[in-house]
């Protein structure tokens, strides 16, 4: 795909005063281009992007927000994988909502339809850039019954259309299932004793999950069981922040974690499972890396390429890690002295700058794109390497 590229996402900015409104935006990006260095040479013919235009970079990127008022500051939001218009959102009023946001996409990918069928409503006089927010209802949100704090835990399944698992701040966990008439039903999971920070679906199980907690532990569910809890481990004597359970099917036995240490950890749950049934085997991951030098935030796995890792941290650098590669005793040799040994084989790129760091996502769609907030908002990267990366 070549540039200029385009994309559309939601997400819930933080306000930047208490008293501010808190918002859902869906936001259309256009037009983005790859940027140069100043050295750099435009006629060059280093570039081996055949789709891309020499002066493509000379397009400003445009931005179109559709902004609706939302309950509650988004803590953390996800898009349902079968169907990208319906969104959920966790408040930090404690509640779980659910919104279909397909006039708002239509809005920015498609305005003309739009105009057309929506003339005589008055957000058609403007259709265009950052609009005002609009007040409506989200087509669900939980009651007081289920959720009673706040939480960060959120997954839509990839096998079960409709199916979210939600974790809060005191321990609970619920499954929810939503329905082809709208309606959406609620189950509670036994869940931790402390703040479940991550929840993540299999990609292959409809009814498996994994959840991290600040106490250190990963736990696996079978939701389908009276006693669903099936695995569990230490992981970190501190908070584990976040887990990503390998979506290729073919790496289906993988889950990676970070935690309030900074270190990664990829884990085979192959090896888990051997560890609980046998006293005498150790439940160790199959990889660590202590390189970051802040709490991991964030951790999502290339949707091309089952070896490669984006991790962001609070140490304000998103990086990406290829842990198909194995260390050369050469390359050893020759970086010792430098300061390079200490950068790990395995990292194949950083990209440093950001300030509060919070999330890093990979575009499903865009080869090698990948994107994060910070607190001043949006970042696209595409690291010049990403070819090589994705291949």
């Amino acid at each position: 795909m070549g540039y200029p590229l385009s994309c559309t996402l939601a997400t819930g900015p933080q306000p930047a005063r208490s008293s501010a409104t808190n918002e859902l935006w869906v936001i259309r990006v256009a037009d983005l281009c790859k940027t140069r260095n100043e050295e750099e040479n435009p006629d060059s013919d280093d570039d081996d992007d055949d789709d891309d235009s020499d002066d493509a970079d000379e397009t400003d990127p445009r931005l179109d927000i559709r902004r609706i008022v939302h309950h509650g500051v988004v803590n953390r939001i996800r898009a349902m994988p079968q169907k990208r218009n319906i969104v959920c959102t966790w408040s930090s009023d404690a509640n779980i909502n659910i919104y279909d946001v397909s006039q708002e996409i239509m809005q920015l990918e498609n305005p003309t339809q739009w105009l057309e069928q929506n003339a005589a409503k008055p957000e058609a006089k403007e259709s265009r850039g950052i609009l005002k927010p609009r007040k409506r209802e989200p087509c669900f949100r939980s009651k007081s019954d289920t959720h009673q704090s706040e939480g960060y835990a959120v997954d839509w399944s990839l096998m079960c259309e409709g199916r979210l698992a939600t974790g809060d701040c005191d321990g609970k966990m619920f499954v929810w299932e939503l329905q082809p008439d709208g309606k959406v039903s609620a189950a509670p999971l036994a869940g931790h004793k402390r703040s479940c920070e991550d929840i993540q679906w299999s990609p292959t199980q409809g009814d498996v999950a994994a959840s991290c907690s600040v106490d250190g532990s990963i736990r696996v569910w079978d939701v389908r069981d009276p006693k669903p809890l099936k695995l569990l481990w230490v992981a970190d004597v501190v908070d584990v922040n976040v887990i990503a359970w390998n979506r290729h099917a073919s790496a289906s036995h993988i889950v990676a974690s970070g935690s309030d240490s900074g270190v990664l950890k990829v884990w085979d749950l192959r090896k888990q499972a051997a560890a609980r049934s046998s006293p005498s085997a150790e439940a160790e991951p199959v990889a660590s890396f202590n390189f970051h030098q802040g709490p991991i935030c964030s951790l999502d796995w290339s949707p091309e390429n089952e070896s490669l890792l984006l991790v962001a941290g609070e140490d304000n650098q998103a990086t990406f890690w290829d842990l198909s590669v194995e260390a050369d005793e050469e390359d050893l040799a020759a970086a010792a002295g430098t300061g390079a040994e200490d950068m790990p084989p395995q990292l194949v790129f950083q990209h440093m700058g950001q300030k509060q760091l919070r999330e890093a996502r990979w575009h499903p769609v865009v080869r090698g794109l990948a994107m994060t907030t910070d607190l001043n908002g949006l970042q696209f990267l595409r690291p010049v390497i990403w070819k090589t990366m994705v291949a």
